[in-house]
């Protein structure tokens, strides 16, 4: 702070008389908007996660850590009948244009790292759009999916349902651990 009051330090702009002050700027809407937890329920084959079926909506916590995994069940054997594919089910509370979605792999450890996946979404009127198999690198951090490219969505066109099959891991058919599946949906606002 100035105390000499021999100079005055800028505080705004100064206004010749008559001038009136310029238009403020204000921040531009975002395109996109992240879905939280609010907005999905989860499902799938609770018989294979380890912590049945509360494993699901640790995906959709917002929370990419070690300590907020699904995994399929630890300690299985063939014999237990256990393994990939793992089908889970993200179903919309309300139709909704979708721009992308991430899946995120575990970020610190190896084990259980996804290796693919396929992505199917589901309109309104119950048809099905098979996005394609993804793979997903070791060293990957997530995979994301814009689907503003996918030709087999048609553009502007509402979701009800998005089912991703996880299809192998890094460290084989009996082992997975996912941190979380984000979805982004189009601003209505723009």
């Amino acid at each position: 702070m100035n105390t000499s009051f021999d100079t005055i330090d800028e505080i705004g702009q100064v206004l010749k008389p008559g001038e009136e002050p310029g238009e403020v700027e204000q921040p531009e809407e975002p395109k996109e908007l992240l879905m939280t937890a609010r907005d999905i329920a989860v499902s799938g084959e609770a018989d294979k996660m380890q912590d049945g079926a509360e494993a699901f909506p640790r995906l959709i916590d917002g929370e990419i850590s070690e300590s907020s995994l699904a995994e399929l069940k630890w300690s299985i054997t063939e014999a237990d009948g256990i393994s990939l594919p793992l089908e889970v089910d993200f179903s919309f509370n309300s139709p909704t244009e979708l721009t992308r979605f991430e899946v995120f792999n575990r970020p610190l450890y190896t084990n259980g790292k996804i290796k693919a996946l396929r992505a199917k979404a589901f309109d309104e009127e119950g048809n099905e759009y098979d996005l394609g198999r993804m793979e997903v690198g070791s060293s990957d951090k997530s995979v994301t999916c814009d689907l503003t490219e996918h030709t087999q969505m048609p553009s502007g066109k509402k979701m009800v349902k998005f089912k991703i099959i996880f299809e192998e891991s890094h460290s084989g058919p009996l082992m997975l651990s996912v941190a979380e599946v984000q979805f982004w949906k189009r601003n209505a606002a723009n």
